[in-house]
Order: C-alpha cells, then sequence, then structure tokens
C-alpha cells in the first residue's frame, strides 16, 4: 500500500482522535453508557449539574473550573438540614468549620430493612370442620329425627348435604327434631307396643370415614328394657356402630319402632366383668318418641299396615326414609 495512503489513514485517525473527545461525551450524555470509561477526562463546566456521573465540578490552575473524576463520588457529600436532604444509606452530620453536610453512613452496611408482618390467618383455619356423622329419619314434610347427643355443640348441622336446624331438643330422652328441605318419604310410626322376639332391621350411616352409603341390619327385639331396668329403651341384637345413632329402628311391617341410640362398651364390659358382651345395643322406645313429638306439636303418621315384608323391602323402603347427619365444629 503507497506511503500516501498510509500518511492519509494516520491523519484521518489523527483527526478522529482529535475530535472525538467532545463527540464522545455528547454520546455518552445522551445514551449515559460510557461514562464509567472516561472517569478521568475533563470537560469545562459550571456546577456539578455540568458534570457526568461520578464527576465533580473543580477549579483547575489557570483559572475556570472543569469535570474532574471524583475518588470519593460514591460517598459524595452535599449540604444539608436533615437526613431528609440526604440520599439513601447517608446521613446529615456536623464537618470541619462549621455546617452539615450528607456523609456516608458506617451504618448502611449493616441495614436490615424491617421485615413485613406476617399474614393474616387463613379463613380456612377458622372454618368448620366435620367432627362427627350420625343418622336421621324423616317423620314428616321437612321434619328428621335423630339424637340429640348427634347435633350437641355443632355450629352447623347439614341432613344429606342440605343445611339443618334444631327445631327441638330433649337431652334427657336424647332425642332431637331436625328442620331442612329434603325430599323424602315419611316414616310411620308402630301403634303397638314392641314385643320380645320379634324381628327388626335397623338403618343407618355407621363408620363414614370407612364406609360409604346406607348400611342395613337385621336382628330381634332381646329386651323390653335398657340398662337397670331404664324402659325408655329396647333391647336389640341387630348390629350397630359408630354413625348409626339417631337412625331408625323398623318393625318387620316396616313401621317405626324405635329410634337407635348406643351399644355397650365391650372394652369397659371386659375390664370389669371379664367377659366380651355381644349383640346388646339399645334404641329409644317408639312410645317415648311419640311422647316427645306429641309435647312439641308435631303432627305424625301412625301406621296402620301390619303385613309382615322381607327385609328387602324394607331396606328398599330405607334408602327414601333415612338420611345421614353431619355435624360441623
Amino acid at each position: 500500500m503507497p506511503k500516501s495512503h498510509d500518511k492519509h489513514l494516520w491523519l484521518i485517525e489523527l483527526n478522529a482522535k482529535a475530535v472525538s473527545m467532545p463527540l464522545y461525551f455528547f454520546l455518552c450524555l445522551i445514551l449515559s453508557a460510557c461514562a464509567n470509561q472516561y472517569n478521568t477526562a475533563t470537560m469545562e463546566c459550571y456546577s456539578d449539574n455540568d458534570c457526568l456521573s461520578g464527576q465533580s465540578c473543580r477549579s483547575k490552575k489557570g483559572g475556570g473550573s472543569e469535570c474532574r473524576g471524583s475518588a470519593i463520588s460514591l460517598a459524595r457529600t452535599s449540604e444539608c438540614q436533615s437526613e431528609s436532604d440526604c440520599a439513601y444509606g447517608q446521613s446529615c452530620r456536623s464537618k470541619k468549620g462549621g455546617g452539615t453536610e450528607c456523609r456516608a453512613s458506617s451504618e448502611s452496611k449493616n441495614y436490615n430493612p424491617p421485615k413485613p408482618p406476617p399474614p393474616p390467618p387463613s379463613s380456612r383455619d377458622n372454618a368448620p370442620q366435620i367432627t362427627s356423622t350420625g343418622t336421621s329419619v324423616m317423620i314428616a314434610k321437612d321434619l328428621f329425627i335423630t339424637n340429640a347427643h348427634v347435633i350437641n355443640g355443632c355450629i352447623k348441622i347439614d341432613i344429606s348435604g342440605f343445611e339443618a336446624k334444631v327445631k327441638a331438643s330433649d337431652s334427657e330422652n336424647d332425642l332431637a327434631i331436625l328442620e331442612a328441605s329434603v325430599n323424602g318419604r315419611y316414616a310411620k310410626l308402630r301403634s303397638q307396643r314392641p314385643m320380645l322376639g320379634e324381628q327388626v332391621v335397623v338403618a343407618g350411616y355407621p363408620l363414614q370415614s370407612l364406609l360409604s352409603g346406607l348400611n342395613v341390619t337385621t336382628g330381634v327385639i332381646s329386651g323390653l328394657s335398657g340398662i337397670k331396668g331404664d324402659s325408655r329403651f329396647l333391647q336389640i341384637t341387630a348390629p350397630v356402630q359408630s354413625g348409626n345413632s339417631g337412625g331408625p329402628l323398623f318393625d318387620q311391617s316396616g313401621n317405626l319402632a324405635g329410634i337407635i341410640v348406643s351399644k355397650l362398651d365391650a372394652i369397659k364390659i371386659f375390664k370389669t366383668y371379664g367377659d366380651v358382651p355381644q349383640n346388646i345395643n339399645f334404641a329409644i322406645n317408639v312410645n317415648v318418641l311419640r311422647s316427645f313429638l306429641d309435647a312439641k306439636f308435631i303432627t305424625y303418621d301412625i301406621a296402620s299396615n301390619e303385613k309382615i315384608l322381607s327385609p328387602q323391602i324394607i331396606a328398599d323402603k330405607a334408602k327414601d326414609s333415612t338420611f345421614m347427619v353431619r355435624c360441623w365444629e
């Protein structure tokens, strides 16, 4: 390549170097992309506002002022009246010779922002939970019979998913009347006194955490009184479990002969008597139920049909009159 051409290129480069400095500063002011490369470069100024970030306006020899890179730009000071005049991480302090100035605070390195307050407890934490289940039997439009102990202490009650309200309760006889808008078939109350040895059918919803759906068992009336001769109760051999409470005891005609209430505690009986009780369960006599309904002025149907039905037919009818009760606490 000819030397004249080399010289020409050199001149262009020299000229570029000679004129590029102001242009470069101009571009940096617009784009703020290259200031850190020229912290030590200088340009005329009247105040710090005319200088790039990290520079300050200082007097120069021979007069005038110029922007110069500041070695302490990050800790740069300015006059202040209070902490609010200073940047984050600085504090307003006295300076030698009088006055005050903003200075970097040694405490700023150890500054820990306050922790936000903990979130409020979730509404789910305080929401009622299902604590127990039982059984009920429909005896009139929107009216259901169950045990008082089934709904005792409940914040909310539902019958097969429909909200229910307590219309009346008798804790002494362990009976309660619930009101809910649920469609079903009314169970008719037996008119005759129960007889020893007659066949019975129990319907209910036992052990719903383990089982599902309506459960039906059969047995006989094995006693006409409860513990220590309590005539309010009938003793039956039909198996019952937790969750059967409040459910119907049907006679062999499918009429309501009682309300399931309890069974013997096999563990306690064994510890006390050294024997395991078998098929000793209890129901509230229908006579007690009738007296309770009469006292509360509840209208109910009395059975007129004494025709003996098979357990299968009684179980099929029980599907429409027997409902699960859930207690929420």
